[in-house]
């Protein structure tokens, strides 16, 4: 085929013609899954091998990242994790646990549930 790819729910040059593509068994917010023209989706049950990033978060195998804005330095606000720990950008995090930083302030911990310590630890400035 010279003409490159043509199929009849994904047209030339890959764009969706159809408004969606979904299971049979799809009714919004009850079951089956959608892929939609204008790139939104759902899922039932969703498997997720490596990483899962966000706008504002990131999930891995080294826990639940969520940053203020983009994930960079300086701006990690909730760290889920199981161990003590570096995000990719340079933030370091307390673990095991769930730890919360002040926005802007970088690695420095507002408050930690440490569950190995049995403590809920708040720190001041």
């Amino acid at each position: 085929m010279s003409d490159g790819f043509s199929n009849p729910i994904i047209g030339g040059g890959g764009g969706l013609v159809y408004p969606s593509i979904h299971s049979p068994n799809f009714v919004h917010g009850v079951q089956g899954w959608t892929i939609n023209k204008d790139g939104s989706a759902e899922f039932d049950n969703l498997t997720i091998r490596g990483q899962f990033n966000g706008n504002d978060f990131i999930i891995n195998d080294a826990g639940m990242f969520i940053y203020s804005g983009t994930p960079a330095n300086g701006n990690l606000l909730l760290a889920i994790t199981n161990e003590a720990g570096t995000d990719a950008f340079g933030n370091a995090y307390s673990g095991p646990g769930i730890v919360m930083s002040t926005p802007g302030s970088g690695t420095d911990n507002a408050i930690q549930l440490r569950p190995d310590k049995g403590a809920i630890l708040v720190y001041t400035a």
